[in-house]
């Protein structure tokens, strides 16, 4: 397969099928500490971890207002009230407002690494220990981001990360108290292999090579992609079986597929492709800050929703960020995070694509962009 040719390329990071071959390697941070546990996803991760911390129903965690929503449920269904509060341009939680927020409700910041990048964990663990709260580090998009030297999701005192969104597996997340006790529950129940999503993964890798796939990838999300405006809540936001382990794929594939070069590929992919589409870049993230390990990259359009059908027409099958926000968010309240959701597309820069596949994303969100 020549490393000049690209075709399909996707935001998740694809599976080389060559993989399951692949000696095993050492666990980076978390993964190889004690009081580290995995699940199948990050939203268990995070209400297996919060019921650790001693919280107490009915009390409070402050919560960004823009978030996924599936971090949101969890905290809810752990009975905690969630007190949502701005960012500023910088996608930094707004302090002034944050201490506007305490009150003896609170007691625990969540703190999210928007899209591998790293925000500043000496700041947040130094205001939280002032203010007697408990720090929760949502790194779900920044596994192997660091901060001033050291791994993302090592101050706080709940870190939760989602491997799959930065290796092509089907999925898998982990949590890591700061101190312990209290331990951390272990997933229960059998692990399964999940060879649909597997296969997905697969796909995604063999329609960066492979006209012929590429096109039936592209037939597969024109005849399944009747675009709505609306979505499940209670399927994209459910909770499901926190108990419920990675699979068995995963475990199997995790430190073959794991590397301390994944990074600096993303961090080389994202540079370049800043490069090229310069201005369209949300202004947050036009630098690249030392240890950031880049999840996506994020641009800003006007008709985000046309944006996405023309790249993906193109076989550059981005998304749009954050859409939807959880339905216990008040929608209009926070301009700042109403505005992302209505103007974000995310686009890809993991570590299985070639700077081929990048200098063709960037030409073809140039072509969209200009019409």
């Amino acid at each position: 397969m020549a490393s000049d040719v690209t075709y399909h390329v996707g935001v998740w990071p694809s599976l080389d099928p060559r993989s399951y071959a692949w000696p095993k390697k050492q666990l980076p941070f978390p993964l190889a500490e004690e009081n580290c546990r995995l699940y199948a996803l990050g939203r268990h991760a995070l209400w297996n971890g919060v019921r650790t911390l001693g919280l107490e129903p009915g009390q409070a965690v402050l919560v960004p207002s823009l978030h996924h929503g599936s971090e949101v449920e969890a905290l809810r269904r752990a009975n905690l009230e969630c007190v949502f509060y701005p960012l500023n341009d910088s996608w930094e939680p707004d302090l002034e407002r944050l201490e506007e927020l305490l009150d003896e409700r609170v007691r625990a910041l969540h703190l999210i690494h928007y899209l591998g990048f790293p925000q500043d964990l000496d700041m947040w663990r130094s205001w939280c220990d002032e203010k007697g709260i408990l720090l929760i580090e949502d790194a779900a998009q920044s596994f192997q981001a660091t901060s001033g030297g050291r791994p993302v999701g090592s101050v706080g005192d709940l870190a939760i990360f989602c491997l799959y969104k930065s290796y092509g597996l089907p999925d898998g997340a982990a949590a890591i108290v700061r101190q312990a006790p209290p331990d951390l529950p272990h997933s229960a129940g059998r692990a399964g292999v999940k060879p649909l999503k597997l296969l997905l993964r697969h796909g995604a890798w063999i329609g960066q090579y492979s006209r012929s796939m590429s096109a039936a990838q592209r037939t597969v999300r024109r005849l399944g992609s009747t675009r709505q405006q609306t979505q499940d809540d209670e399927k994209e936001f459910a909770l499901g079986d926190p108990s419920s382990p990675p699979s068995a794929a995963t475990s199997y594939l995790l430190p073959r597929v794991v590397s301390e070069l994944g990074p600096e590929r993303r961090r080389d992919h994202y540079a370049a492709l800043t490069e090229i589409l310069g201005g369209f870049v949300v202004p947050a993230f036009r630098r690249l800050p030392e240890g950031a390990s880049p999840f996506a990259l994020p641009i800003s359009s006007p008709n985000p929703e046309f944006t996405v059908d023309r790249l993906r027409s193109r076989d550059v099958n981005c998304i749009r960020f954050w859409t939807f926000p959880h339905p216990a968010f008040p929608v209009g309240v926070f301009p700042q995070a109403d505005a992302v959701r209505g103007s974000t597309v995310i686009l890809p820069v993991h570590q299985e694509l070639t700077r081929a596949s990048i200098e063709r994303i960037g030409e073809e969100v140039l072509r969209v962009m200009w019409g």
